[in-house]
């Protein structure tokens, strides 16, 4: 299991996103579904995900029209 990082997502800069997506991911796919704690590094890695499509959201909304 990943360690637990230092700040929640919403503090951590857009790399830190994504290494933190990575290595969830990376736990997630070598845990069986029913393992103890898949149920919560889903539920961070869907944090982080969502941290992810909000600055892309935030992004697209202050770039100019083309």
């Amino acid at each position: 299991m990943p360690d637990q990082p230092a700040y929640p997502p919403a503090a951590m800069t857009t790399s830190e996103l994504t290494n933190r997506s990575r290595d969830l991911e990376h736990a997630l796919s070598t845990s069986p579904p029913g393992a103890p704690g898949h149920a919560i590094l889903r539920r961070q890695l869907d944090e982080v995900i969502a941290e992810q499509d909000e600055r892309t959201r935030i992004r697209q909304t202050r770039e100019p029209s083309q």
